[in-house]
């Protein structure tokens, strides 16, 4: 935690979108499965590619 202390702010905002990104990208993920689950669509066979 004390690195992130010492880092530029520029170098703090950079991290912090990429965070937002992350986050986003995974809320995505998630309401694409929820859509495909209430549309009766099983991608199983796709999960071995995580």
């Amino acid at each position: 935690m004390r690195a992130a202390l010492l880092t530029p702010p520029d170098d703090i905002k950079k991290l912090s979108d990429v965070m937002k990104w992350v986050f986003q990208q995974e809320e995505r993920k998630q309401d694409v499965e929820h859509d495909l689950a209430a549309e009766g669509i099983d991608d199983w066979p796709f999960r071995s590619l995580e």
